[in-house]
């Protein structure tokens, strides 16, 4: 049995597939794809998750869960884009519960710069999950390295600053 060449399969799906621009959003991290997504299908993955377990409240349980995991893999793709430098801080900040100072210790940085590296990290990632990206935009969905967006972007307190 032959069938068709891989290539060919993901151009007609996409081709024909409605929402490939959504696709396109989602993978560029846009928050707004995602409500649209939720919006679209919770009803149906509500109803599969149903037929197949068939218990009202593992159905609710399963298709929040599949939502969640959409909501993990758009923050994981704008980590990804993220610099080195700013990711090992956002790494160890938020992931292994360090302070910025601490942070510093272990990177072997001074405060600062770590202070510097984490309120850029989610400046950065504030926008890249806020807007959707401009696909003629040849530097990116969080533009050029280094750069740092519009001023006046609200951010949370970075851990180690409460109160600071």
């Amino acid at each position: 049995m032959t069938g068709w060449p891989h290539e060919a399969v993901v151009s007609v799906a996409q081709e024909s597939c409605p929402d490939a621009g959504l696709h396109q959003r989602l993978v560029y991290g846009d928050e707004t794809a995602l409500a649209e997504v939720y919006d679209t299908y919770a009803a149906l993955v509500h109803r599969v998750a149903g037929r197949v377990t068939r218990s009202p409240s593992a159905a609710e349980d399963v298709a929040q869960e599949v939502f969640a995991h959409l909501r993990s893999l758009l923050l994981h793709s704008a980590l990804a884009r993220l610099p080195l430098p700013q990711r090992q801080v956002v790494h160890l900040a938020y992931f292994a519960g360090r302070t910025y100072r601490q942070a510093a210790v272990e990177l072997g940085i001074p405060e600062g710069t770590a202070k510097t590296r984490l309120r850029a990290a989610l400046r950065r990632l504030a926008e890249a999950l806020a807007e959707p990206p401009d696909p003629t935009d040849p530097s990116g969905p969080t533009g050029p390295p280094g750069s740092t967006g519009p001023t006046g972007t609200a951010l949370a307190d970075a851990p180690g600053e409460r109160g600071a």
